[in-house]
């Protein structure tokens, strides 16, 4: 179960990895589709100190109403924070105020991890490689995380684990495509783009929309990818 796996992966106990393998299939075998994004939210917020301990009796709506609380009580602590430049390190500069930061110091993780709604401020710098897209304000809109061998980027998240606001994309993918990093697919969902079968691109290449154009792709070291329209 990727969800289990994904708990796995933060160091999560016992009792949240039951209650995945329990309460969130039962709600994956009741629903069509469950959004992922949202059940790693949830996920993050079990394992932070907000949580219970105890989780048999909870349900999978209690657990999304409770991480939405937490996510804004987290957000108002975030907006006390501030990272300077002993903090974070400019990495990509986009020439309209907006950047692409490493995040250096604690303080940085948990700036990130409180305004952008998901664990990374319960994560230790030098852990992991964790990078972040911010406006001209400093306000963060997308967090990536690298593997340690930095050759893969393994999430790449919006506000709580969600997928990235449209008006962000396009200089993000400026920023993958000039490191050259591996993407995980299930990451690049996160800014609209999907992995589509050799099989599928020959039907797909048949349609065409108003405008005369047929399907939309990006290609990130060397792996090929559907815009969503």
């Amino acid at each position: 179960m990727e969800i289990a796996n994904y708990a796995k992966g933060l160091g999560a106990s016992d009792e949240i990895i039951t209650w995945c393998e329990t309460v969130v299939a039962a709600r994956m075998r009741k629903e069509e589709q469950l959004d992922q994004g949202e059940v790693e939210h949830i996920i993050d917020y079990l394992i932070s100190d907000a949580a219970p301990t105890r989780l048999r009796k909870m349900s999978y709506d209690q657990a999304k109403d409770s991480a939405e609380k937490w996510t804004k009580a987290n957000q108002k602590k975030g907006r006390d924070i501030v990272d300077g430049p002993e903090d974070i390190e400019s990495i990509h500069d986009f020439g309209d105020g907006s950047a692409i930061v490493k995040l250096i110091s604690k303080k940085a993780y948990e700036r990130e991890g409180f305004l952008m709604s998901h664990c990374l401020g319960g994560y230790d710098p030098g852990r992991t490689t964790i990078y972040s897209y911010r406006d001209k304000d400093n306000q963060p809109h997308a967090t990536f995380e690298v593997t340690s061998d930095g050759e893969q980027i393994t999430q790449i998240k919006g506000k709580g684990n969600g997928p990235i606001h449209p008006r962000y994309i396009e200089p993000i993918l400026a920023f993958l495509k000039a490191i050259g990093k591996e993407v995980r697919p299930s990451d690049m969902k996160n800014l609209g783009y999907y992995v589509v079968p050799d099989e599928a691109k020959a039907v797909l290449a048949m349609y065409v929309d108003r405008n005369g154009k047929g399907p939309n792709y990006v290609t990130i070291r060397g792996a090929e990818y559907l815009v969503a329209c």
